[in-house]
């Protein structure tokens, strides 16, 4: 019984391997960056000239990889080839169903399929392209126009024209409580974004940008039979298999069962990278200013709206979303809290001295000059960020102040080496500002959606705390890295005589916006749960069923503002988040983990943003200092962003 159970055995193994793949049959040697250096690993930064709308090409725009391989011809065999690569820094495992999300492709034109080998060697050579799939989703219009003021202006006066729009712009500013000029703009400027989004005929290949990090790359060799069995949705990966599906065809090659059939994975790989700067400027783009009046404020040639900074700059000014739901009640004084001047007798002091009718009612606001706070170091080593200071009570404002990249990603390792304003002086007292480094969606276009929510959708992000409404899919996504002085406690934890006020320490704040959608296996259905990471403890905390973010805090000594710069770091991966900061790439300490398990990580395209915000302090409960309570600043608040690199 036994010798007959080994010999079944022996028998289905052997059907197997005869069944199977061949590995070596027919390809001896296989090299695919033949004209890059002879090591295992290729390491390559990014080309990014005209990137911003063209998509990132690698090697570059006019450059290949020219690869190679030598072939063991069969006598009477037709053979034929084709190459595939695939990112392997931030993929699903092949054997899992989302692995069709993965980067992968071959030939930029798909509809080539595999190429007849006419002798004992293939050269060939391929580049690496976004949205390598030649997916229609990512299809649009030709290269956006550049928005100017005059063009506004023009579609204005057409809105005025015609009743039952304007009729409909009165009636949603007094639903927005804002004035209807400022509607009107808000309307005009959104018509215009969405214009420049629409679906066409050009391959908008920056829509699904290459990504950063490893990728691997695998020939097929298969003879004139074993390529008939191949299905059509492996030779072309822009077709789609009978479930409407794409296929991975790193997956199909791992199980594949097709006799004759050759697959060779080499050992040598590409390492990329992307370093944005603020070598070519800052654009001020006009879709992303709501105020109607545009008067750019600049000195320098390398921030504002020249045709150069369109076309090339790597980032742009961020101007603040205002949530006018909230109110602060600002005390009528001003002061250099972040110069150290500043005590907690001061603070005290003021916040009763001044009652509520003697206290401004405000809001954070963004620049009332387009370009103003914003400027390119001489050297151009960083862009400078600077929050204005106030001269006199009469135009006092707390105004925002931030520059988002204009090129976007799906995951990476972002890290960002920032200069931050101080937050909390030598007596601890904050100076009002959120300092953040954050990734959000690139576009609300149907291009950007991100994955569909499958148990119960997402809650739809809005300006209401309290929302509830829940939809399937959605292109908000963000995660972030905020630093604020709060409690590093939670308010349910507050106990055992820790006083946050006054003490030197800040809450460094990680966040994942995944909109309370319930698929996690662990999802925080409210309060707090502790999770574990390389022997480290992660207090994750969402404030109800319904709450659209997933938090955990750390406490951190201020003195890294104090440094000539810091690291920041968010490590966006299919099925995991780390957040990390350090004083260099290799000092880097982990202050942040989430999983799949717990939150619904995105898997759209972000863009990475850097801002110095006057955040309300009732979002961060709970209240050590009020916002209202900390006086206009007196200087300006600077920072400085030196680079973001993304590997």
């Amino acid at each position: 019984m036994r010798k007959n159970l080994l010999k079944y055995s022996l028998f289905i193994v052997l059907s197997y391997l005869l069944a199977s793949c061949k590995d070596g049959s027919y390809i001896e040697t296989f090299d695919p960056m033949n004209n890059y250096p002879q090591s295992d690993t290729v390491k390559l930064d990014m080309q990014l000239d005209n990137s911003v709308f063209e998509g990132i090409v690698l090697p570059a725009k006019d450059k290949y990889f020219g690869f190679s391989a030598k072939i063991k011809q069969e006598k009477g065999k037709q053979l034929f080839y084709k190459i595939y690569y695939q990112n392997e820094s931030y993929k699903f495992d092949e054997e899992r169903a989302e692995a069709n999300e993965n980067f992968y492709g071959s030939w930029q034109q798909t509809e080539i399929g595999f190429k007849q080998v006419n002798s004992s060697e293939i050269r060939d050579s391929f580049q690496i392209v976004g949205n390598p799939r030649n997916e229609k989703m990512y299809y649009g219009i030709n290269k956006p126009e550049q928005i100017t003021q005059e063009k506004i202006e023009h579609h204005i006066r057409n809105a005025r024209k015609d009743k039952k729009w304007f009729d409909d712009i009165k009636k949603k500013a007094k639903e927005n409580g804002v004035s209807v000029e400022e509607q009107l703009f808000m309307d005009i400027l959104w018509i215009s974004a969405y214009n420049s989004q629409q679906e066409g005929d050009v391959n908008r290949r920056e829509r699904r940008n290459p990504r950063t990090g490893a990728y691997k790359f695998m020939l097929v060799v298969a003879d004139e039979q074993a390529l008939s069995k191949i299905p059509e949705y492996i030779k072309d990966i822009s077709k789609r298999n009978s479930k409407e599906e794409f296929v991975n065809p790193f997956s199909y090659f791992a199980d594949c069962k097709i006799e004759g059939v050759d697959v060779k994975i080499s050992d040598r790989v590409l390492q990329t990278r992307a370093v944005l700067d603020g070598k070519r400027g800052v654009y001020i783009d006009r879709l992303h200013y709501l105020k109607p009046n545009f008067d750019i404020h600049s000195s320098d040639s390398l921030v504002g709206i020249s045709h150069y900074v369109f076309e090339n700059a790597l980032f742009e000014q961020y101007f603040h979303d205002i949530n006018r739901n909230h109110i602060i009640n600002q005390i009528p004084l001003i002061a250099d809290v972040e110069g150290e001047n500043y005590s907690l007798e001061d603070y005290i002091g003021n916040k009763a001295k001044y009652n509520e009718k003697s206290r401004l009612q405000i809001h954070p606001s963004n620049t009332e000059s387009p370009a103003k706070g914003i400027q390119i170091a001489e050297n151009r080593s960083y862009i400078q960020i600077s929050n204005p200071g106030n001269k006199d009570l009469n135009n006092a404002k707390k105004e925002n102040i931030g520059i988002r990249a204009r090129i976007g990603f799906s995951y990476g390792k972002y890290r960002a080496k920032i200069k931050f304003p101080q937050l909390v002086n030598k007596d601890g007292v904050w100076c009002g500002l959120t300092n953040a480094f954050w990734l959000a969606y690139q576009s609300e276009s149907p291009w950007n959606q991100r994955r569909a929510c499958k148990k119960n959708g997402y809650v739809k992000h809005s300006k209401n705390d309290n929302e509830t409404e829940r939809q399937e899919t959605t292109n908000y996504s963000e995660i972030d890295i905020e630093m604020i002085k709060t409690s590093v406690l939670w308010p349910e934890e507050h106990k055992n005589g820790y006083k946050p006020f006054g003490n030197q320490e800040f809450v460094l704040a990680c966040t994942n916006w995944d909109l309370a959608c319930q698929d996690p296996e662990d999802f925080n259905f409210g309060g707090i749960k502790s999770i574990q990471y390389q022997g480290q403890s992660f207090k994750l905390h969402r404030w109800s069923d319904t709450y659209r973010a997933l938090t955990s805090r750390i406490g951190l000594n201020p003195n890294i503002f104090s440094q000539d710069y810091y690291y920041y770091e968010i490590e966006w991966k299919p099925t995991e988040i780390i957040w990390r900061v350090g004083p260099n790439p290799e000092n880097m300490q982990v202050v942040g983990y989430m999983s799949e398990k717990e939150t619904s990580i995105p898997n759209n395209q972000m863009t990475p943003i850097v801002t110095q915000e006057f955040h309300y302090s009732k979002w961060w409960l709970p209240e050590v200092f009020e916002q209202g309570n900390v006086p206009f600043p007196k200087e300006d608040l600077v920072g400085k962003i030196y680079e973001i690199t993304i590997e």
